[in-house]
């Protein structure tokens, strides 16, 4: 594990009964940027501990760490240059780099086709109902229709409107 020292705290002896051990806190950075802290003491890997009691902030090192029950031990302790990189050359960030949703043209041309499929059963279930028999050309130029209806402008929908009130107005006897 690479990590460069930011703090080291002053040693602190503790005597516990007739042991006297000492620890000492240490602030590093870990390869990610992140900011952590660990408590070493004496009697654990001497070499680490007297190692780091006498680093700089800025200091970099490799460090071996050992799962021991629920800890994890600093065993060995290495001068390190520089950060490692990633297997890929460069540190993993965790950001995605493709996307897997549809884009806006991908997704305007996914409704096109929904609404065509719909207007195509439209028109079949209109020549169903009539009971009238027709030909191919018949249902797509009755689903063109259905479409243009569906994809009219806005503005067209306003005029259309206000045109069937403007008619029922004229319907109502004086």
């Amino acid at each position: 594990m690479y990590l460069e020292i930011v703090k080291v705290e002053p040693v602190q002896s503790i005597a516990k009964g007739n042991n006297v051990y000492q620890t000492v806190d240490v602030a590093y950075k870990n390869q990610d940027g992140k900011i952590q802290g660990k408590k070493l003491v004496s009697f654990q890997n001497k070499d680490v501990f007297d190692a780091i009691t006498k680093a700089q902030s800025g200091d970099k090192f490799n460090i071996t760490v050992e799962q021991n029950g629920k800890f994890w031990n600093w065993v060995a302790i290495a001068p390190a240059t520089s950060a490692p990189t990633s297997v890929y050359g460069k540190p993993a960030t965790g950001k995605v780099v493709g996307s897997n949703y549809e884009t806006a043209a991908e997704r305007a041309r996914r409704q096109l086709i929904i609404s065509r499929q719909a207007v195509l059963n439209t028109a079949i279930a209109f020549f169903e109902m009539t009971k009238q028999k027709v030909n191919l050309d018949d249902v797509l130029h009755t689903a063109a229709a259905l479409e243009a209806w569906v994809r009219r402008p806005d503005g067209e929908l306003r005029q259309q409107a206000e045109d069937a009130v403007r008619d029922i107005t004229e319907d109502i006897p004086s």
